[in-house]
């Protein structure tokens, strides 16, 4: 309920977290989708697929990870049929479900999506654009008007990013296709395309690893802020901060309601706020996103 109370109206939730019996099963997440539902947010239902991509990367770890890598292809073929009596029997609660992108190759994903189309299920295709184009045309030209957005270059340029984009969305914007973006958490990127929905857990990972999201419209600056006592390379540390970038900071915490101290030492605390920055502070960013300077697009 805390994250409704603080303005979320629409949630990504798991089948490997939230159905009875899958393999990363909890029973907190189960009940957070139940009260979702019950409160009428928007849900879109993952099919766990990035989930068997981090198992399967775990299992070609020699003695490493909870699977190895034959067990991982069985596992796939269980979650087929999980997803698929899940889906059938709770789909009707949320707003959406997605094909079961269990890797990343365009006519593999195409034939799945078939296969669960065959037992019953409407799941929203995938295109991650490891093939041509065509395979986005295919999904359009079929009369699909929700089609999910991922991609093969996650740590590309920025330029890389655009130009992939570019053609996608002149692809959908033709044919009147919505899109929606998987883990989508480049602000410029969000901001900068019409997309129908995105999914990220950016609040929730910077909150675990320490971290709180910032935003300083007058520095033109938005990013993640270290703020426990343990220490960290490679991220902006609340210890190396000015003084007075320091005191505005907690100055702008606390006049939105939140303790700075227990979000020093609660990661709860931190995923709460970086869940109101995102419910009530960053679509102020968007025009400055699509229409200021590169360094915008440098520090998202």
């Amino acid at each position: 309920m805390d994250l409704i109370n603080l303005g979320s109206k629409y949630r990504c939730f798991s089948y490997a977290y939230t159905c009875k019996g899958a393999f990363y099963y909890n029973k907190r997440m189960n009940q957070a989708l139940k009260t979702s539902v019950d409160n009428n947010i928007g849900v879109m239902m993952d099919s766990a697929a990035h989930s068997i991509h981090h198992l399967k990367a775990q299992g070609l770890k020699k003695n490493k990870g909870k699977f190895n890598i034959h067990d991982i292809d069985k596992l796939r073929d269980l979650v087929m049929d999980q997803y698929v009596e899940y889906v059938n029997k709770e789909g009707k609660h949320w707003d959406f479900h997605i094909n079961f992108d269990y890797i990343k190759n365009c006519p593999e994903i195409y034939r799945v999506q078939k296969v669960l189309e065959e037992k019953g299920l409407r799941p929203v295709p995938v295109y991650h654009g490891d093939h041509g184009l065509e395979w986005l045309k295919r999904y359009c030209k079929e009369g699909y008007k929700l089609i999910s957005i991922g991609t093969v270059i996650p740590f590309g340029t920025y330029r890389e990013k655009r130009r992939y984009y570019d053609n996608v969305f002149n692809i959908s914007e033709k044919y009147g296709v919505l899109l929606h973006g998987l883990a989508m958490t480049g602000l410029s990127l969000m901001f900068q395309y019409p997309w129908y929905s995105v999914d990220s857990a950016t609040w929730a990972k910077t909150a675990a690893y320490g971290s709180m999201l910032h935003v300083d419209m007058n520095r033109q600056i938005i990013g993640e802020i270290h703020i426990t006592d343990q220490r960290v390379n490679g991220k902006t540390c609340w210890n190396q901060l000015p003084k007075d970038l320091q005191r505005d900071i907690r100055h702008t915490v606390e006049d939105n309601g939140f303790d700075f101290h227990e979000m020093q030492t609660d990661g709860r605390a931190r995923s709460l706020y970086n869940v109101w920055l995102f419910c009530n502070k960053l679509h102020e960013l968007k025009d400055a996103v699509k229409s200021t300077t590169v360094k915008w697009k440098n520090l998202l």
